[in-house]
């Protein structure tokens, strides 16, 4: 079943991000740092998100650690356990130990490769029952680089069960001159703006 579907555009230049939401409703994130802002143009009004992380789009930040080897485990303190090769579907998965202050909640993180892509991410809590999963599907080559343009995200709802989003990519374009009126960007003088911290 799906719930909600979203689509609209998403623009990066290093660290900065424009997401423009088409539908179902009209809403823009602008993101540079750690300084993240929602605009509705058609409310005419502004949230702004003070957080020492960045979490607004976890998607957009798993696709990019996707081209890294160890999906930028070694830098966020995973210990790599061990490596183990299966013949049957050439696949290599390699398990993590995470750093302690995440154990209350992982605690082994599973990363498989094929093809020297990474398809699936698995975090497990200490009885080996799942806790979130990330898969990468369909992957493309976008301008000499590999990219996923599926990514199906799993993980626990407040309830305990299971629930799955899935983001499709189309038309990824690499290594273009961004628009103009995305580089430069300004809320509208006169609109209310909100503080949240997030």
């Amino acid at each position: 079943m799906i719930m909600d579907s979203y689509s609209g555009n998403l623009f990066s230049n290093n660290e900065f991000v424009f997401v423009d939401i088409t539908s179902p409703i009209k809403q823009n994130f602008i993101i540079r740092d750690n300084n993240t802002i929602l605009f509705y143009p058609e409310e005419n009004k502004a949230i702004t998100l003070k957080s020492s992380t960045i979490s607004i789009l976890p998607f957009f930040y798993t696709l990019k650690a996707f081209s890294v080897e160890d999906f930028r485990l070694s830098e966020k303190g995973y210990i790599l356990d061990s490596t183990q090769y299966y013949s049957d579907d050439k696949t290599i998965t390699s398990y993590w130990t995470p750093p302690k202050e995440l154990q209350n909640n992982i605690h082994k993180l599973e990363l498989s490769i094929e093809q020297n892509n990474i398809v699936d991410v698995k975090s497990l809590n200490k009885d080996g029952v799942l806790v979130s999963s990330i898969q990468f599907l369909k992957i493309k080559e976008y301008n000499k680089i590999l990219l996923p343009s599926e990514i199906i995200f799993t993980g626990k709802n407040s309830t305990g069960g299971l629930i799955t989003e899935t983001i499709i990519l189309n038309k990824i374009i690499i290594n273009a001159p961004l628009p103009k009126k995305i580089i430069e960007f300004k809320l509208p003088n006169n609109i209310e703006i909100e503080e949240v911290e997030w």
